[in-house]
């Protein structure tokens, strides 16, 4: 078998478009059973809502004053259609370059150099969902701080490596 020997380049880009998100009020706002899963219900879009709901921010990706509880004792699970509003996407590109080199008949020692994420784009995780949690004293509104806040990333930051593989 013959091997090749000489220099490589290798790129692969990779690209998830925006994933769909649902927005929930708190499970703990008596969640009800659908097909033997719990499911919380979904919140409620403010029919008095000025300007947009998704802002695309990581402190906030979405406007949680838009939405209001629904009624606990109502039996109404909100207005809000499952995956209605559109999450942060996904994209990466990773370049190698490789270089083989042979050195006896049957030996070859191949060089790799291998960057992920090489234009560090910075791929964010799915927001917090929960607009409402039980209130509270503190909380009378019920409304979560922290409802469509992204605190995370999913991919990490460009990484770089090299390796020396051993062919034979």
């Amino acid at each position: 078998m013959e091997k090749r020997v000489g220099r490589r380049l290798v790129g692969s880009k990779h690209r998830h478009h925006s994933i769909r998100v649902s927005v929930y009020a708190a499970a703990q706002l008596q969640p009800f059973q659908y097909r033997r899963h719990a499911r919380s219900r979904e919140a409620v879009l403010e029919s008095d809502l000025q300007g947009r709901v998704v802002r695309g921010n990581p402190s906030q990706w979405f406007n949680p004053a838009a939405f209001i509880a629904p009624p606990s004792t109502s039996g109404f699970f909100g207005n809000v259609g499952r995956d209605t509003y559109i999450g942060p996407g996904l994209g990466t590109w990773d370049f190698s370059v490789l270089k083989d080199t042979r050195i006896h008949e049957r030996l070859n020692v191949q060089f790799r150099a291998e960057i992920f994420n090489i234009l560090d784009r910075t791929n964010f995780n799915t927001p917090n969902l929960i607009v409402f949690t039980p209130p509270t004293a503190t909380n009378l509104t019920g409304l979560s701080g922290t409802a469509g806040a992204i605190s995370g990333t999913s991919t990490t930051a460009r990484q770089v490596q090299f390796g020396l593989k051993l062919l034979w």
